[in-house]
């Protein structure tokens, strides 16, 4: 009820009941003024702050956007890189593959022996003499182009071993293939005064492929590979009985076998990434 407030116009209570419906009237239409211009004033305020939210979401929304691409460029980039890597790691792969051919290429007339004692004052090629009459083989000081010790390991007892360069490879083969043939032959029989171990004659290797063959070797005995052993100087497995031999060039070979039980050898398609192209040779 709207009360004039002019002159001419005078609304005089009646009674006290009216009285009291006025004052409270008049009391209501203050009190709701108040509140509604307490209300404009939050409103105006939240609508400030609302556009200032907006605003700061556009911004956000904006430095997002540059992030997201940044990260698409930082993943083109790494999958990029990934592949380079895995290109140049193929490729040092194969060139150390090359390098270990040509070093061995170097040794494919030598034999290493081990197990011979050393003797003061010993004559190297007395003792192939005697090792040649064990071996039933012909020996003839000629067929030897060089033959020397190898330097003595620290902490290790054992005798350094000999190693010989022969003229030809067949000679050399006939010395490898007369010790297989023997199966036993013990220092005692060169000498009465030597212990009782066993002398073993192997091709000359490379610090790699020697690697390779003593982790071979190690697979053999877990039962993690049916068979082990060197020709002509390169290392060669099966997998299984009935699989067909296999040329190892490096010992990242031997990491599919990490944590597997020998059961799952058979059968197993096996492929290294990246790998030699030379591995199956």
């Amino acid at each position: 009820m709207k009360v004039p407030n002019s002159a001419n116009s005078v609304c005089v209570p009646t009674s006290n009941s009216e009285k009291s419906v006025l004052e409270a009237i008049a009391s209501f239409r203050e009190e709701f003024n108040e509140r509604s211009d307490s209300s404009e004033l939050a409103l105006k305020k939240m609508q400030e702050d609302i556009a200032s939210v907006v605003k700061d979401l556009g911004s956000l929304k904006s430095q997002f956007e540059g992030v997201r691409k940044e990260c698409e460029q930082n993943t083109s980039q790494v999958k990029y890189l990934r592949t380079e890597n895995e290109r140049l790691n193929t490729q040092l792969n194969l060139l150390k593959c090359e390098v270990s051919d040509l070093q061995q290429q170097t040794r494919k007339n030598n034999i290493i022996i081990a197990g011979v004692p050393r003797s003061r004052g010993e004559n190297i090629f007395q003792i192939l003499g005697e090792l040649a009459r064990l071996l039933q083989v012909n020996f003839n000081s000629y067929d030897v182009s060089a033959a020397h010790r190898l330097p003595s390991k620290m902490r290790d007892n054992r005798p350094p071993s000999i190693v010989v360069n022969f003229v030809s490879r067949q000679t050399k083969t006939q010395w490898i293939h007369a010790r297989r043939v023997r199966k036993v032959m013990s220092a005692q029989e060169l000498h009465p005064s030597f212990p009782n171990i066993q002398i073993y004659i192997n091709d000359h290797l490379t610090e790699n492929n020697n690697a390779i063959y003593f982790e071979a070797r190690r697979q053999v005995k877990s039962g993690k590979l049916a068979a082990a052993w060197v020709a002509d100087g390169r290392v060669l497995i099966k997998r299984t009985p009935t699989t067909n031999p296999q040329r190892v060039n490096h010992v990242e070979f031997f990491q599919q076998f990490i944590g597997q039980k020998s059961a799952t050898i058979d059968g197993c398609r096996y492929r290294v990434t990246p790998r030699c192209s030379r591995c199956d040779k």
